[in-house]
């Protein structure tokens, strides 16, 4: 349980920090990588290749910061609180206005992100 914790957060750091560089470097979008391989659950498949806006992304996290722990789960939800195929149908814009845009999406996810230029 301890492990499941630490791994989770630790990939959550890197997403937002993430995010924070490429605010710095102007990048304007970034795009989900996700592993895809057979331990990649149906939700990391969908998100695989979804582009999202930094700018948005940097304001939920600061809304996630400024917020306080108490309200993590409405900010920055896991995407497991939705069943796949209402993850299916939704846009990317969507997806990063309910808050679904940052990895990690549930325990032990290993989504990444990168910059994205169209």
């Amino acid at each position: 349980k301890i492990r499941r914790i630490i791994d989770t957060s630790i990939n959550k750091l890197r997403s937002y920090a993430q995010i924070g560089y490429l605010d710095q470097a102007l990048v304007d979008e970034f795009e989900i990588i996700e592993v895809n391989d057979n331990l990649t659950c149906d939700y990391c498949k969908e998100m695989d290749g979804k582009v999202f806006s930094v700018s948005k992304a940097k304001s939920k996290i600061e809304r996630e910061v400024n917020d306080g722990p108490e309200n993590v789960s409405k900010v920055s939800p896991f995407i497991t609180t939705k069943k796949v195929d209402e993850i299916k149908s939704m846009t990317a814009q969507e997806l990063q206005d309910a808050g679904y845009d940052t990895p990690p999406y549930h325990c032990h996810c290993r989504g990444m992100t990168a910059a994205h230029f169209s």
